[in-house]
């Protein structure tokens, strides 16, 4: 788990990017003093958590990731 010092850096660089490159996690699991695997993880989830959120809000999604699109 992380504090809430890690969480708090964590939240403003996934704030700056929501995918960065390689050699931010690098950075950042350094600066934390935690394993690469937790910070692309924690990212993983962050993404995750945004996505559920703006389906929520927006209804559900629509039907399974389709376009809207009459084809």
């Amino acid at each position: 788990h992380f504090t809430k010092e890690q969480v708090e850096i964590l939240q403003t660089s996934y704030n700056s990017s929501k995918n960065p490159p390689q050699t931010h996690y690098d950075a950042l699991a350094q600066k934390l003093g935690v394993p690469v695997s937790k910070v692309k993880t924690w990212f993983a989830a962050r993404r995750t958590k945004d996505k559920k959120n703006s389906m929520a809000s927006s209804g559900g999604g629509g039907g399974g990731g389709s376009s809207g699109r009459v084809v």
